[in-house]
């Protein structure tokens, strides 16, 4: 099944010196592909593929598709130069007969297929989506593997770090398993790694943790240690295997450890950072792995001396890193600052509420008091009242039998 949304975003140079061919070519591509780049000859195609490597260059070339036999530069010699400037780009030629010699010469300047005339378009564009997918997974398998080494380099400088063969023999440590140990470096490598196991913890342990990064998997877990001088420290350790470059063999194993003393508080909060990254670098490393087969069964245009000297020059971006790291520490640092201030500030806006609380409240048991003696006041008016009223109505009652009293005499 042709991936239409993966072909939409490549961009293929398509040389070819016949102008009917060339026309009718790039009417298919042109429905399928993000961009179609002609050229007449290999001697334009090389200057338009030159164009396209400058830094301001707005074109980037994903896939050449070219004729064998043309005029001012063949196929083949287009091939040679092409492979000068960039050894992994998918080049795929078209010829009209099979000839030994070109064929020959096709494979060792490591041509990725070769594509008889008539063209079959179906199976053109599909084996044009293989190899571009093949670089695009390529590419991405690099570039998480760079990214996990990245920071592995920075977990170096928090954690205790150590690599063994398949047999646990120590084959590197850094210099904090150094100064958590006691040992020096000459002292470790090369010895067993259980030269720091302590007595106290069961065979059970390891026989589990051995199981486990065998069948390749990672091992997590709480481990004691014991250094040069007797001491013993706690460890959470990640333990997990390491990959041949050719193949997915295992090679050895790696343990990350953070101690879980209090001066070492502050770097545990890498551990979960920590078991993430290593399950990615695992994963990218097994990816990265298996796509370099695919590739060498496939195609012939990996080169891995290439490749090496990239991931030399990307290893320095783990600089800027470690810069950025040490900024976020200081960064946490000063917000635990501000964050300290704001509870002191909060703490003394409390005492004032408080004091203000007992102000309120003495003024409510004196409004209290005052109003109290209102009421009592209220009621001892009314009861004046009361009393008046009563006189009045008797002196009522009286002038009134006064009246009956003068009516009758």
């Amino acid at each position: 099944m042709i991936d239409i949304e993966f072909l939409k975003t490549l961009t293929i140079l398509y040389v070819e010196d016949d102008i009917e061919t060339r026309e009718d070519v790039e009417l298919i591509f042109s429905k399928g592909f993000k961009k179609v780049i002609l050229a007449s000859n290999g001697l334009e195609a090389l200057t338009i593929f030159n164009d396209s490597l400058k830094v301001d260059s707005s074109i980037h070339i994903d896939i050449i598709v070219s004729d064998i036999n043309m005029p001012d530069m063949d196929g083949i010699s287009l091939l040679k130069n092409i492979r000068l400037l960039n050894k992994n780009i998918p080049f795929i030629i078209t010829t009209g007969y099979a000839n030994n010699d070109n064929l020959l010469k096709a494979i060792e300047n490591d041509v990725s297929f070769l594509c008889l005339k008539p063209i079959n378009m179906k199976k053109l564009i599909l084996q044009i989506l293989k190899l571009a997918r093949a670089t695009y997974n390529h590419k991405v398998a690099i570039h998480n593997h760079n990214e996990a080494k990245e920071y592995l380099s920075i977990i170096d400088k928090v954690a205790i770090v150590s690599k063994t063969d398949t047999k646990g023999v120590i084959t590197f440590v850094n210099d904090i398993f150094c100064d958590t140990s006691g040992y020096t470096r000459d002292e470790l490598i090369g010895q067993h790694h259980n030269i720091v196991r302590h007595p106290d913890i069961p065979k059970s342990t390891f026989k589990g943790l051995w199981e486990t990064i065998k069948d390749e998997k990672e091992w997590y877990g709480k481990i004691k240690n014991k250094a040069k001088n007797g001491d013993s420290y706690h460890v959470n350790a990640t333990i997990f295997p390491l990959y041949n470059d050719i193949d997915t063999s295992i090679i050895g194993y790696m343990a990350i450890r953070f101690l879980t003393t209090d001066e070492e508080n502050q770097k545990r909060e890498f551990k979960t950072q920590v078991r993430d990254l290593v399950s990615k670098y695992n994963s990218t490393i097994k990816d990265l792995k298996s796509e370099n087969l695919k590739l060498k069964d496939n195609t012939k245009y990996f080169d891995a001396k290439h490749l090496k000297n990239r991931i030399i020059q990307e290893k320095k971006k783990s600089d800027k890193l470690v810069t950025q790291v040490h900024c976020y520490e200081y960064e946490i640092k000063n917000h635990k600052s501000q964050i300290k201030d704001q509870r002191l500030l909060l703490h003394d806006k409390d005492e004032f509420h408080k004091e203000l609380s007992n102000k309120l409240d003495s003024q409510e048991s004196l409004l209290n008091n005052e109003l109290n003696k209102v009421t009592d006041e209220l009621l001892f008016v009314k009861n004046e009242l009361k009393d008046k009223n009563e006189l009045l109505h008797k002196q009522s009652k009286i002038i009134l039998d006064l009246k009956d009293v003068i009516k009758h005499t």
